[in-house]
């Protein structure tokens, strides 16, 4: 697909809208998470092969990327909820008539919004890049696609190209039954969530004035999931704490008692990232005073005061 122009990225995000959640008045889906997107629909691509570096790569998903990213940045309610709970997703997509369609319409039809629009694009390939985009891993508004029940997706004509997305969900799964939270809570990919820098930002775990509490939350998270010895757990972590700027894990390796010689001995990052992976997984410390993150350890992972306020 051809790229998305610098235009088209910065005319979406500005008439871009804040994400709401309502009530939906039923008993078990209850509620509803909100958004539009401007501009003409995406749609999902063949994938490519890089013959240089042989790796397979997604354009169309490159291109979605980068007109969610500002959507997504400018908006404080997508960036404070991970909707892991079964959901139904409806997306209704407006689609500008073709020439051979208009010259059968009037204006005001058009504008109705209600007639199919059959422009050559196929539904099933719009779903796939929001499906995607929703739970990708710089995003995760969504947990995962598989929490998915049931999908929708309309096309209609209008002189206004939009996607509107509608992600209605439990907000308690023991309202369905009690085995999907056991479930669900028990994959790697609801524990990998919680040493996600989007959940660490949505519970204020990095804080400047008090860095040790990143250390010992992660220092608790690793002894709760029990992966202190599972040897893909080191690559984790290093691509976790990549994330972070090199003066944050010295200020921390500093707190614990390195000396200031030895990380000067390390200077490059990587080093240094694991230096502080070694202390980290060395430390069997109780630090009573912090025994408040167990409850977010061991806890949803939506209990920030952000997601609480909209629900």
């Amino acid at each position: 697909m051809a790229k998305l122009s610098k235009d088209r990225i910065e005319e979406t995000a500005r008439r871009y809208d804040s994400a709401v959640i309502v009530d939906t008045g039923d008993k078990v889906f209850d509620k509803e998470l909100k958004l539009t997107i401007h501009g003409s629909p995406m749609i999902d691509g063949r994938v490519r092969f890089n013959t240089q570096t042989f790796a397979i790569y997604n354009p169309a998903k490159n291109e979605m990327k980068k007109l969610f990213r500002p959507i997504y940045n400018s908006d404080g309610l997508l960036q404070s909820i991970v909707v892991d709970k079964l959901m139904k997703l409806t997306m209704k997509m407006y689609y500008m008539p073709t020439k051979d369609m208009a010259k059968h319409l009037t204006m005001q039809e058009i504008m109705s919004e209600v007639l199919p629009s059959i422009v050559v694009k196929d539904n099933d390939n719009a779903e796939k890049v929001h499906f995607d985009i929703l739970h990708d891993t710089n995003f995760r508004v969504i947990l995962d696609d598989n929490l998915i029940v049931e999908n929708h997706s309309y096309k209609y004509m209008s002189m206004k190209e939009r996607v509107e997305l509608s992600i209605v969900y439990c907000s308690d799964n023991n309202k369905v039954h009690a085995m999907y939270d056991h479930i669900i809570k028990g994959t790697s990919r609801y524990a990998d969530m919680k040493l996600h820098p989007k959940f660490i930002r949505m519970h204020n775990l990095l804080d400047s004035k008090d860095l040790l509490k990143f250390h010992v939350y992660i220092q608790k998270y690793t002894t709760y999931f029990n992966l202190g010895k599972k040897k893909s757990y080191r690559k984790t972590l290093q691509t976790f704490l990549d994330f972070y700027p090199k003066e944050v894990h010295c200020a921390i390796l500093l707190k614990l008692g390195t000396n200031q010689k030895v990380l000067d001995g390390l200077k490059i990052k990587e080093k240094i990232i694991e230096h502080y992976i070694d202390m980290l997984l060395k430390d069997s410390s109780d630090y009573d005073n912090y025994s408040f993150l167990n409850i977010i350890v061991e806890g949803e992972i939506n209990t920030n005061e952000n997601f609480k306020k909209n629900n």
